[in-house]
């Protein structure tokens, strides 16, 4: 999801998709968005303490164990708030997944390229260190985990 546009009644595969949107949302938007409320049953995400944002979700059909569907049920979709320049929904897990393709093409991506490329496409600033930390955990995925690799060096012996 690049850009999720949430409205009342939006229905997704699962929870995990749900809270993903949410999360992009305020990526995307410059808000903070937080989920107060997440349980088997719903989920409420809202915005700064003075901002009228408010989302709740919940499963389309609970009685069935079989249908992982969750729909939007409640959307005050307005904000009061500002823009944030520093967007705690950017996390160093989350850089490192969408940024996974520019550590695959040059491992020496350096952090100053990460910042701008931040930036750039969200509009907001990171540090320097979170961007060391996202770069760890994308070379990590891309080559492996090291000592992972020594495990099976005398499988490699025989």
């Amino acid at each position: 999801m690049r850009n999720p546009i949430l409205i009342k009644g939006l229905v997704f595969p699962s929870r995990d998709i749900l809270k993903d949107a949410v999360k992009q949302y305020g990526r995307i938007n410059r808000v903070v968005t937080k989920l107060t409320r997440n349980d088997k049953l719903r989920v409420k995400a809202v915005c700064v303490p003075s901002c009228p944002w408010t989302l709740w979700a919940s499963k389309l059909s609970p009685k069935d164990p079989m249908d992982a569907s969750w729909q939007i049920k409640t959307l005050i979709n307005h904000h009061k708030c500002g823009k944030v320049m520093k967007n705690k929904n950017i996390t160093s897990k989350w850089m490192a997944r969408h940024y996974l393709h520019k550590f695959q093409v040059d491992s020496n991506y350096s952090l100053t390229s990460l910042q701008n490329d931040i930036r750039v496409d969200f509009g907001t600033i990171v540090y320097r260190t979170k961007c060391m930390r996202a770069k760890i955990k994308a070379l990590e995925l891309v080559q492996g985990n090291h000592k992972a690799q020594y495990a099976n060096i005398y499988d490699y012996l025989l």
